[in-house]
C-alpha cells in the first residue's frame, strides 16, 4: 500500500509536468526536459525527480544562464503520503517559479527586448514590477491553498 501511494505521488508529479511540456528522458531517477527560445538558440532545462530519503520525492532542476544555475536553490520535497490535490498545487506552483526565472534568465531577455509599457504584436505589456507582482500574487496564492489544504488534513 505504501510503494502504491509512493507511485501515484510520483505519477501526479510526472503527469503535471507532462501537462506543462516538459518531456521524460529518463526513468529511474525521473528526468524530465524542456527548451526554451533564448537569443542563443533554444536552451534545455532539466528537472529530475529522486527518491529521496524518509519517503518523499525530491524535485530539483537545471537551468543554466551566465555560468549560474537559475533553478538553483528551489527544490521542493513531496512526502509520499501527501493529498493528491496538495502534489498537485505544489508541482503547479513549482513549475510557475521555474519558468518565471528561466523567463528572466539573460538570455531569454536578450530574444525579448521589449520595454515594459511598449507595443508587442498589437498588445501594450504592463510595467515590468506589475508583471512581477502578478507572478508572485499567483504563487502566494497557490502557498494560500497549499496552506488551507494541509490545516483541513491536520484537522
Amino acid at each position: 500500500m505504501k510503494e502504491q501511494l509512493k507511485q501515484q505521488v510520483l505519477a501526479i508529479i510526472v503527469g503535471k509536468m507532462i501537462d506543462a511540456g516538459w518531456t521524460v528522458l529518463g526513468t529511474a531517477p525521473k528526468v524530465m526536459n524542456k527548451f526554451f527560445a533564448t537569443a542563443v538558440g533554444p536552451k534545455e532545462a532539466q528537472i529530475r525527480i529522486d527518491e529521496g530519503s524518509e519517503e518523499k520525492w525530491w524535485v530539483n532542476g537545471w537551468y543554466w544562464s551566465e555560468g549560474n544555475n537559475v533553478l538553483a536553490a528551489m527544490d521542493i520535497y513531496i512526502p509520499s503520503d501527501m493529498d493528491p490535490e496538495l502534489v498537485a498545487l505544489k508541482v503547479d506552483a513549482y513549475l510557475v517559479d521555474a519558468e518565471m526565472r528561466i523567463g528572466s534568465s539573460y538570455a531569454a531577455r536578450l530574444l525579448h527586448p521589449v520595454q515594459p509599457g511598449k507595443v508587442l504584436e498589437g498588445e501594450v505589456l504592463p510595467p515590468e514590477s506589475e508583471l512581477m507582482s502578478r507572478g508572485r500574487q499567483l504563487l502566494d496564492d497557490i502557498a494560500s491553498e497549499i496552506r488551507a489544504i494541509e490545516n483541513i488534513g491536520r484537522r
